[in-house]
């Protein structure tokens, strides 16, 4: 679902996470290229000193297998999502009556290509007493989904529902007693369950299972043919397609009964988010509207503007718009919960007695008379108490906050100012709303004053020290290490992390961090790879933004500076987006060169997702010549993508500035990258995630190899757009280290199980554009 839709609304802006389309292991130059099988062991490591005192005990190199296998927070359905795919706030699922909460870990095992997980158990008022967690529940999951995730309480304070997956099996919900480590699956489904909610005591469960899928041929297509209209060429090509939508179902535990529910949106979301009521009565969800009223038009919240004047695709069965509904599930009726449009990470949480839902990140209804109160409408999101049944609308916050729950002993709802992880790590962006009378107000932590408020329990961490679990009680002022989920990082030499800022494309102060290698020494020109994508002035990051290609702290080991870039733009989505981020690039390397740290003449670049575009966009304009390049299942602003997936061709027009037919034809052979192929003379890797990203890809793979350059292409059949599997993200992340080294470096691993991708690279150094 993340390629599908494509858009994804953060709290500062809408992102196009495109697919990341590539070419098929079908040509003979391929043949050798998915090293899956042959990555089964850890990637052989190096011994070597810090290169500071030589007194000190040696340290070992950090490797792409350290970063496969850290300990990461997560357990949440947005997990995934987010930067290096861990949680650092919010993690902690507490218990009703707030004396213990729960979290989860993953890991990556290497070996096996598993993902584990494990779901911790700790007291609340032992948190500052050293404690050693109680591991209630262990999954490993062999696919790309979560062993373990969306967990919820019940009433009992025992009992923890949560969506669990083992290897080779189906996710399905499941309930562990904590008391006695008891584990009993709840739901049999032969598709996997994406979501679900339970009420206050758990015998009443709402779930949704993933899409369907539609087989294309059959007796009577072949027959009769098929008959094409709206269908992707990538599910044409694969002979099935996905059937609309997700479906949801009641299972009432009691009785034992199990039943459909239906819905007037389209069930689309990735993650679908549900919440039922604690009696059981009703249900909140999130869909997504296929049509919205005109009305809807005279918002002029700059986000929301461009999500609703996006054009959706012809026969497109959803848009990129959501709202809430709220289902009467003995009834099985739907209503809308308000007529307005819900932001992409709102959240919902019902009131104790079911009598109301609380709603944070929701625009509300343009059907009011006072003109101040309408503007704001228009322009900003609101935290809103919705009273049921009748709908009525009490506002609580005439702005967005972080909805975090109840602590329900001392009756006041948690939110957290800012929906940025990175910046809300502190104590004090916690704000409280208690109901007086008919009104909610903000009450401090004094007011709400006693030990019964919970903790609040994150993550510390920064560009050079590993996270730490933490726990801090804004009562007591106080903040103790809960944990430290990675201890065997005290072994590892990694390289240092530098803050560093330059005057970017348009005049704009860009940051960036600046991984130097254990050994550096100053004046020394070393290679340098720029990683796109983002970056967190605040995080502890060993790959990169994301589990895709990167590799930053492994190329460091290797003698390799790395500068990682956000990705962001004021002109995101506008013609001259990609130019700019080229011109960010270009005047890093002047940056980095004037302060005497690399060697420009041997400079390498990595692109994943949109920031493939930028990538290419760099390749075929720039008059800085790259010396070699990664592109990471992204976009490519390209004339057959435009064909072959309709819900790029609203956002290229606009990329390029016009369509291509016609005079706006000229437009695009001056600036789509893939009409400029010949300017190409950089060896380049391209990876591609999956038969969608096969096809977005393939139109570089293939032009280049006519035109006789230097380019290699990878192939992950079964890889999501942020790879999951621990061989994937070996032949993804350790085949980037071993393709810049080799360019960069003239290094080569010594693995013998590597040695056909050498004989094929060397080859490629034969070829016109390895030589230019």
């Amino acid at each position: 679902m993340l390629k599908q839709r494509n858009l994804v609304v953060l709290a500062a802006g809408v992102f196009f996470l495109g697919p990341a389309l590539s070419r098929t292991a079908g040509s003979s130059q391929l043949s050798n290229a998915p090293h899956i099988k042959a990555k089964r062991s850890e990637v052989p490591r190096t011994e070597a000193g810090t290169g500071s005192d030589p007194g000190l005990p040696s340290k070992r190199r950090v490797t792409v297998a350290d970063a496969i296998q850290m300990n990461r927070v997560a357990g949440s359905s947005f997990t995934r999502m987010r930067y290096t795919g861990a949680s650092s706030s919010d993690f902690a699922v507490f218990s009703p009556n707030g004396r213990q909460f729960v979290m989860v870990l993953k890991k990556g095992n290497v070996e096996k290509n598993t993902n584990d997980y494990s779901m911790l158990l700790f007291l609340s008022d032992k948190i500052f007493d050293s404690p050693v967690p109680k591991t209630v529940a262990s999954f490993s999951s062999s696919s790309n989904r979560e062993a373990i995730n969306s967990m919820q309480w019940l009433a009992d304070n025992d009992t923890v529902l949560f969506l669990g997956e083992r290897p080779g099996e189906t996710t399905q919900v499941y309930s562990v007693r904590c008391s006695s480590g008891q584990i009993t699956q709840l739901t049999h489904q032969t598709r996997n369950v994406i979501t679900f909610s339970a009420s206050a005591y758990g015998e009443r469960i709402v779930f949704g299972i993933e899409n369907p899928t539609q087989d294309i041929v059959d007796e009577k297509t072949l027959r009769d043919g098929y008959h094409v209209s709206s269908e992707r060429l990538a599910d044409l090509i694969a002979g099935h397609m996905p059937v609309c939508c997700q479906q949801l179902f009641f299972l009432d535990a009691g009785e034992g009964t199990l039943r459909p529910l239906h819905v007037q949106g389209k069930l689309w979301q990735d993650p679908l988010q549900l919440y039922i009521s604690p009696d059981g009565q009703y249900l909140v969800l999130k869909t997504n509207a296929a049509t919205f009223p005109t009305l809807w038009s005279e918002y002029t919240n700059k986000d929301l503007k461009e999500l609703l004047a996006l054009k959706v695709p012809k026969g497109s069965p959803t848009s990129y718009i959501d709202r809430y509904e709220l289902i009467d599930i003995p009834n099985d009726s739907s209503r809308y919960l308000l007529d307005s449009p819900a932001g992409a990470f709102s959240e919902v949480v019902w009131s104790p007695d079911s009598q109301s839902v609380i709603a944070a990140g929701v625009f509300l209804p343009l059907n009011v008379q006072d003109a101040a109160e309408l503007a704001a409408r228009k322009t900003q999101m609101f935290t809103v108490e919705i009273k049921i049944p009748g709908l009525d609308i009490v506002t609580m916050a005439d702005h967005d906050l972080k909805l975090l729950g109840w602590d329900l002993k001392q009756q006041v709802l948690r939110f957290r100012k800012t929906r940025d992880e990175n910046l809300s790590g502190t104590a004090d962006a916690l704000v409280y709303y208690r109901k007086q009378g008919s009104r909610w107000e903000t009450v401090t932590s004094e007011i709400v004053g006693s030990a019964s408020v919970l903790p609040d329990i994150r993550v510390e961490q920064d560009l050079n020290m590993p996270p730490k679990v933490v726990a801090a009680s804004s009562r007591i002022r106080q903040t103790a290490v809960l944990f430290d989920p990675n201890p065997q990082f005290t072994e590892i030499a990694f390289g240092r992390v530098e803050d560093v800022s330059w005057i970017g494309g348009g005049g704009r102060v860009v940051h960036g961090g600046l991984y130097l290698p254990p050994d550096y020494i100053a004046g020394r020109h070393y290679p340098l790879v720029i990683q796109t994508h983002g970056f967190d002035r605040h995080g502890f990051w060993i790959d990169g933004s994301f589990t895709t290609g990167f590799a930053s702290q492994p190329l460091a080991a290797r003698g390799v500076v790395v500068l990682q870039v956000p990705d962001s733009h004021d002109a995101i989505g506008k013609p001259e987006e990609a130019r700019l981020m080229v011109e960010t690039y270009e005047k890093a390397i002047d940056f980095l060169d004037r302060r005497g740290i690399v060697d420009r003449s041997r400079v390498g670049i990595i692109g994943f997702s949109r920031t493939c575009f930028y990538v290419k966009y760099m390749l075929t304009h720039s008059r800085y010549r790259l010396a070699v390049a990664v592109v990471d299942d992204g976009i490519d602003g390209g004339y057959f993508s435009y064909l072959a997936f309709p819900h790029l061709d609203d956002h290229y027009d606009r990329l390029l500035g016009a369509a291509p037919f016609g005079l706006g034809l000229s437009t695009w052979l001056k600036r789509s990258p893939g009409f400029l192929l010949d300017k190409v003379h950089t060896p380049l890797r391209i990876q591609a995630n999956g038969p969608e990203s096969l096809l977005e890809e393939w139109h570089w793979f293939a032009g280049l190899s006519r035109l006789s350059q230097a380019v290699d292409f990878v192939y992950l059949p079964e890889g999501d757009h942020i790879l999951e599997k621990p061989w994937e993200r070996l032949v993804s992340q350790q085949g980037n280290v071993d393709w810049l080294c080799f360019w960069l470096k003239g290094e080569e691993d010594p693995d013998p199980t590597k040695i056909q991708q050498y004989v094929r690279w060397r080859n490629l150094r034969g070829l016109s554009g390895a030589n230019q």
